[in-house]
């Protein structure tokens, strides 16, 4: 089970979910402070992004805080509180509750493992402390649908950045035999592990690494990158040299003010272009190699 940690500091970041830098933030965290992919959590209200950051020492965060001044950002709040062992329990039992991923998918908290039936439905137990890799955030449903749509065509699986497994277990359920999950993030492997195990896959192959310095031949019938359009656009070659001929690419991450960058960027690769989800500022598409 995920250790929860008997006190963190929550950093939240409020934007007006009309500001053009929503991106932005999440750049800035990932790449100028280097903020594990864990560690951060999106949520939604009709008007606002809040992206949270979760540190596990009080210095760490005040350095944070500051570092995020630095970047001055427009239209942005910044607050910092503590969180108790309490509150990590209090927040996610109360707020995380069974929902439907796809058409026969459900994700469900795994303290109701053998609580909670869904007749003629799968059921992907995860064990999360923080809001990432549940399921609830658009990207994440985006890329499990393409997934489930393309059950009868795919047996190998790949997943670039697959924080809890989710989608890793997505594919699972969709039969897949041969799957890899990658992330650079060794707590992120290290739960998506834990996740594996609990729903009864035990040997799926992990690799925590950064993209950029992975080394493995092997091609397969459906890759899944649900990353940053950055890191999209700067991997974009090698990922699709790890998609089979007639294979299926599925991406997301991609803002949708940064949709045409994206599929400029992508329009001299040998994909084409077969199903394409936008909403709630975000958007996914799906490929075939050719």
């Amino acid at each position: 089970m995920t250790r929860i940690p008997t006190k963190n500091y929550e950093v939240s970041l409020s934007v007006d979910r009309n500001h053009q830098g929503q991106e932005e933030i999440l750049a800035c965290l990932f790449e100028g402070l280097a903020i594990a992919r864990e560690d951060i959590v999106e949520e939604y209200t009709p008007s606002k992004l809040q992206v949270k950051v979760y540190c596990s020492r009080e210095a760490k965060a005040k350095q944070l805080l500051a570092q995020i001044e630095q970047f001055n950002l427009k239209n942005l709040t910044v607050t910092c509180r503590v969180l108790t062992k309490t509150d990590w329990l209090t927040k996610w039992h109360d707020e995380f509750k069974p929902f439907a991923l796809t058409k026969n998918i459900w994700v469900v908290p795994a303290w109701l493992k053998n609580k909670f039936s869904m007749p003629n439905k799968s059921l992907i137990y995860i064990d999360t402390t923080v809001a990432f890799g549940t399921g609830l955030h658009p990207t994440t449903q985006y890329m499990a649908k393409f997934i489930e749509q393309s059950r009868k065509h795919f047996k190998s699986f790949l997943d670039i950045g697959t924080g809890t497994g989710i989608l890793t277990l997505v594919a699972l359920c969709c039969q897949a035999k041969d799957v890899f999950a990658l992330d650079i993030s060794r707590d992120a492997i290290r739960i998506a592990q834990e996740n594996f195990k609990n729903n009864g896959f035990d040997t799926v192959k992990t690799h925590a690494v950064d993209f950029n310095k992975f080394k493995h031949e092997k091609t397969y019938d459906f890759v899944a990158a649900n990353l940053i359009t950055q890191d999209l656009i700067q991997f974009k070659n090698k990922i699709v040299a790890k998609v089979k001929l007639k294979g299926y690419l599925a991406v997301s991450g991609i803002s949708v003010d940064n949709i045409d960058k994206f599929r400029k960027e992508f329009s001299t690769l040998p994909l084409r272009c077969i199903k394409i989800k936008k909403g709630k500022g975000w958007s996914a598409l799906l490929f075939r190699r050719v």
